[in-house]
């Protein structure tokens, strides 16, 4: 489970560090649509490791997809 969070954050840090080239590239109106799910999904893994630390695992087996849904929306509008 740790292993699932950990992939998603540094997936996550990645595509984050370079959200400002992002807005240079992409103009912030289509910056806006695209890291909407994006910002999403990192709020929801936040909250997964909050949940793995307090000792929720089964919270986080329900976390972790929400997550990972948001930023596959953010990659689908980034496609789109």
């Amino acid at each position: 489970l740790s292993g699932r969070i950990e992939s998603l954050t540094i997936l996550c840090t990645e595509i984050g560090a370079h959200n400002e080239d992002y807005i240079r590239l992409l103009g912030l109106r289509e910056y806006t649509r695209i890291w909407d799910g994006f910002a999403t999904g990192e709020r929801l893994l936040n909250r997964a490791w909050s949940m793995a630390i307090d000792g929720f695992p089964e919270a986080v087996r329900l976390e972790l997809p929400r997550a990972r849904a948001q930023f596959e929306k953010s990659a689908a509008a980034a496609h789109a």
